[in-house]
């Protein structure tokens, strides 16, 4: 295996680590070292910086809410809520999923399907119509200040 090379920004050229630090483009730089050097390796080049690491995601719950999205598929057809919808109703599918999943119920009756993942699809729809404009926004409206009962 060959030692690391160093490779310069400025002209370009290969240089082992041991002789790097002394060529003339480098002299006298030191405080430019940083910026101009980077260890080049045998891994292809991929630029992602600053895009989403979607590895992070879990497979396995992934693969949940997507049985979601399959039985509603046969259920309603497939990409039928990209028709849109008032907002609360996929609110109001999400807490009862939630409040179904926390009164012990696990899996609901219907779908055989785990509520939470209901509940991230539903959640995951409603994201689509926010980002995308989608549907009717009819969340209550904001209040300025709390109103005395």
């Amino acid at each position: 295996m060959m030692p690391p090379q160093y490779t310069c920004f400025e002209c370009k050229r290969q240089f082992p680590r041991s002789s790097f630090l002394v060529h003339s483009c480098i002299k006298n730089k030191t405080s430019d070292i940083v910026s101009t050097v980077r260890t080049e390796s045998s891994e292809a080049k991929h630029f992602d910086e600053g895009k989403p690491d979607l590895s992070m995601l879990r497979f396995d719950a992934l693969e949940q809410v997507s049985k979601v999205f399959e039985f509603g598929q046969r259920k309603y057809g497939r990409d039928n809520y990209l028709s849109g919808m008032p907002w609360t109703k996929l609110t109001a599918s999400t807490l009862r999923h939630v409040f179904k999943w926390l009164g012990g119920e696990t899996v609901d009756p219907e779908s055989f399907q785990n509520h939470l993942a209901h509940a991230v699809c539903c959640l995951l729809m409603l994201l689509t119509y926010q980002v995308q404009k989608l549907g009717t926004d009819d969340r209550s409206p904001k209040l300025d200040k709390p109103q005395n009962t």
